[in-house]
């Protein structure tokens, strides 16, 4: 609790976590497991349905260069909320090059995902593109993603936005940004 005195507030149930990370030159590799008995997001549960069992796993690999780097992550929760496994995976990446910086990524994740009954985003797919440019005296960015959800007939949806700034004198900077999105309507 954080108003009007913060304190700690003890709720219901154990989660024990464990994790590891091990690096090999450029190459790094993470992984991490939670298992969370009899647990419960409420301050006051009362119903068997206001608690949870679930375990949560996550392993990253990551590799990087010197322009850049490249990482992909796997996450699975079983959980007896939803009563089978939901997963999720991600591959992000980033290079350098002169002065622009660029990015991509690609993720899937299956609805109702979380990790140990902590909700997350879920039942999206897509993927992005970023660039970012700049010099002493402008810069401008921008991005294109485009998702849909995992289950359901819906459309694609895309989303594209920008900015630059440009820079007058040391006291003055003008910029502009927009943004587009085309999902069920714009």
């Amino acid at each position: 609790e954080g108003y009007p005195v913060s304190v700690f507030d003890a709720l219901n149930g154990d989660i024990t976590t464990v994790g590891a990370q091990g690096r090999a030159r450029e190459w790094t590799a993470a992984a991490r497991y939670a298992r969370a008995r009899d647990v419960s997001y409420l301050l006051d549960p009362v119903q068997p349905a206001d608690f949870l069992d679930s375990d949560s796993t996550q392993v990253a690999v990551r590799h990087e260069g010197d322009r850049g780097y490249l990482q992909a992550n796997a996450m699975a929760t079983r959980s007896d909320v939803t009563g089978d496994t939901r997963k999720g995976a991600w591959v992000d990446g980033e290079w350098k090059e002169g002065a622009a910086l660029y990015g991509y990524g690609l993720y899937r994740l299956d609805p109702d995902l979380s990790w140990n009954g902590q909700l997350m985003a879920g039942n999206i797919q897509g993927g992005y593109a970023r660039v970012s440019a700049y010099t002493r005296g402008w810069s401008v960015d921008g991005q294109v993603d485009t998702f849909k959800p995992v289950s359901g007939q819906e459309d694609t949806g895309v989303l594209v936005t920008g900015s630059g700034r440009w820079r007058y004198s040391r006291s003055l900077t003008l910029s502009a940004g927009g943004s587009l999105r085309r999902y069920q309507g714009n």
